[in-house]
């Protein structure tokens, strides 16, 4: 099951560390494909820079951790949805939950996100 937990200090020193930074970006991947009219793409430019957070905090000197691991993360969440059943307010409860948690810790890594604005 997908987690989203607070974490006062990653094992690195920072404050959001990697589990909620890939999390956060699978999150925004999933529901960027959610828009009738094709990927929201600020949704998808939040879920690149979650990204770029995780690779820079997953213990590989490239990021490909992270990397690899999207995929199979939004794969999860999408199971995770799916087993919910047709229930769409706690679908909906729980998505929101989950952003609302992400836009908790983005303000942690503001400044990080900030350099990312290229992106």
């Amino acid at each position: 099951m997908l987690m989203l937990t607070a974490s006062p200090l990653a094992a690195n020193g920072e404050v959001v560390g990697y589990e909620d930074a890939i999390e956060c970006s699978a999150l925004f991947t999933y529901i960027s494909a959610l828009n009738d009219e094709g990927p929201d793409q600020d949704l998808i430019d939040l879920s690149a820079k979650w990204l770029v957070l995780a690779m820079d905090r997953d213990g590989t000197s490239d990021g490909s951790r992270a990397e690899e691991e999207l995929g199979p993360r939004v794969e999860l969440l999408a199971e995770e949805i799916e087993d919910m059943g047709e229930n769409d307010d706690i679908i909906q409860q729980m998505l929101f939950g989950r952003i609302e948690y992400c836009e908790a810790i983005h303000e942690e890594v503001a400044d990080e996100f900030d350099e990312l604005e290229g992106l």
